[in-house]
C-alpha cells in the first residue's frame, strides 16, 4: 500500500516505528509546551522503519492514467449532469 502511495504521489513515503495518531499528538504537544523547540528537533527523535521510493515507471503509469481519467470525466460531465438530474426527479 505504501508502495503504491509512493508511486501515485511521486513522492518518498517513510513508516515511522510508532505510527498511530496518539503518538504526533504527543509530539506536538511536546512542541506546545517547549520540550522540543523546532518541528526539526521532533523529527530527530522520530525512527524510521522503512522507506518507499516511487518506482519512476509506475508513476507514469499513474499520471498518464490520471490524464486520461480527467479527459474523461471533462467529455461526461454534461451526461453525468444530466443522468443526476433525472435520478433527483
Amino acid at each position: 500500500w505504501r508502495q503504491i502511495l509512493a508511486d501515485v504521489l511521486n513522492a518518498y513515503i517513510e513508516l515511522p516505528e510508532s505510527a498511530d495518531a496518539s503518538f504526533g499528538c504527543a509530539l506536538v504537544a511536546g512542541l506546545g509546551i517547549g520540550a522540543f523547540t523546532s518541528m526539526a528537533d521532533i523529527q530527530k527523535s522520530i525512527r524510521i522503519v522503512a522507506r518507499h521510493a516511487p518506482d519512476p515507471e509506475k508513476v507514469a503509469i499513474y499520471r498518464d492514467g490520471f490524464e486520461t481519467y480527467r479527459d474523461l470525466q471533462a467529455a461526461l460531465r454534461d451526461l453525468n449532469h444530466r443522468i443526476s438530474v433525472r435520478e433527483r426527479s
